[in-house]
């Protein structure tokens, strides 16, 4: 934490790039103002709405005063995330050069407040923009389902720390928890488990049923909320392993159909593997993904997983292994970058970039299950694909 702090009076998280503290404050009353120029009422809502929320603190109606705050959108062509603010006796001013800028102004500030005795904030100038582009926070939902308020919450305090993604872990082994509407079992079966795993490689279970998925409307009510805070949501639909809760749901995805198996209870890698090279598997994930595309509209990333695939099932099938011969693969992950590249490509045509755990680049030994001959690749990624390094 050296260097968040440059003193009592100024605490901010993260620290912004230049500090001047200067004397003397200024006082939040019942005669302070805020004025903003056209384009920041979104942000100008939702910083009345933390105030009130905050400190039960309401600003004045009146149209002048001598206790103003001033939110002044630059109208400069080049829109990033900047902002300066200034914070006088008198008055307060944050200019952004976009709403984002305007927004992280204004969460400055809000941590800038200090409510020991009346509403103060300490007399600075402050020049700021992010230090990196991507600044993200991930939430597992597969494993323990969040009701929206917690995710709410959760978005807040992003908000406040200035973090613009939401990597949203949405489907895993132990849970489906989006609402497909073309497959409905995907939620009537794999979004429960009739136990879980007190942690990870314990023997004792909680045999209480876990539950829970998000309908399409929460979802668009949660992108809704994100979005008014400058957080771009990362949906990830895992594939082709941690795939039992669909499995689970649909057994003709898998390797085994007719084998039925339950939403697992136990944490860990488990075997079940999607079924690339049966056409209906292919076409059942890219069903899904079009629903995911036109749920998050305003996200240019979809997150697929790839990681911790077990290659059991598939060097055991008759089917992909002729399925590898007739595609002139060499391995299990030259398979799975083949089947990588099918959906990266997919997505690309949709105008999606894909996002995929390091696993997915083939040829890396990051886990005791897979042999040397496994992970053998001659296959090479696709253009525009994203590595997300985990291991």
């Amino acid at each position: 934490m050296e260097g968040v702090f440059l003193n009592n009076r100024i605490n901010v998280i993260p620290r912004p790039l230049i500090i001047n503290d200067l004397s003397g404050i200024f006082v939040l009353s019942n005669s302070t103002i805020i004025i903003a120029t056209v384009g920041c009422e979104n942000e100008l809502a939702l910083f009345k709405n933390s105030l009130k929320g905050d400190f039960d603190f309401e600003f004045s109606d009146k149209t002048d005063s001598i206790s103003v705050i001033k939110l002044i959108l630059n109208d400069n062509r080049i829109k990033n995330e900047s902002y300066h603010l200034n914070v006088d006796v008198n008055k307060i001013e944050i200019i952004g050069w976009s709403t984002a800028g305007i927004f992280y102004g204004l969460q400055t500030l809000r941590q800038l407040i200090n409510n020991k005795d009346n509403l103060t904030i300490p007399c600075v100038h402050i020049e700021d923009q992010p230090r990196f582009q991507w600044r993200a926070f991930m939430l597992d939902v597969a494993r323990h389902f969040q009701n929206i308020s917690t995710i709410k919450q959760l978005l807040d305090e992003m908000s406040l720390l200035k973090m613009n993604r939401f990597h949203w872990h949405l489907t895993d082994d132990q849970g489906w928890r989006i609402e497909i509407k073309k497959y409905p079992k995907l939620t009537e079966i794999g979004s429960k488990r009739s136990c879980t795993q007190s942690r990870w490689k314990s023997m004792n279970y909680d045999y209480t049923i876990h539950e829970g998925y998000y309908t399409q409307e929460e979802i668009k009510e949660i992108i809704q909320y994100a979005n008014e805070r400058h957080i771009q949501i990362v949906p990830e639909i895992e594939m082709p392993g941690h795939a039992s809760a669909a499995i689970a749901s649909y057994p003709s995805l898998g390797c085994n159909p007719q084998q039925q198996i339950n939403v697992p209870g136990a944490f860990g890698v488990h075997y079940e593997v999607f079924n690339v090279a049966n056409p209906q598997t292919i076409e059942f994930l890219e069903n899904v993904l079009d629903e995911v595309i036109d749920l998050f509209s305003t996200s240019d990333v979809i997150h697929i997983g790839g990681d911790e695939v077990k290659y059991d099932q598939w060097k055991s099938s008759v089917e992909i292994t002729k399925f590898i011969c007739e595609h002139n693969l060499q391995s299990p992950a030259d398979l799975q970058i083949w089947f990588t590249n099918k959906i990266s490509n997919l997505l690309n045509g949709k105008h999606r970039r894909m996002m995929g755990w390091n696993e997915i680049t083939g040829g890396n030994k990051l886990h005791r299950y897979t042999s040397e001959l496994d992970i053998l690749t001659k296959e090479k990624l696709a253009q525009n694909t994203i590595v997300h390094f985990w291991k």
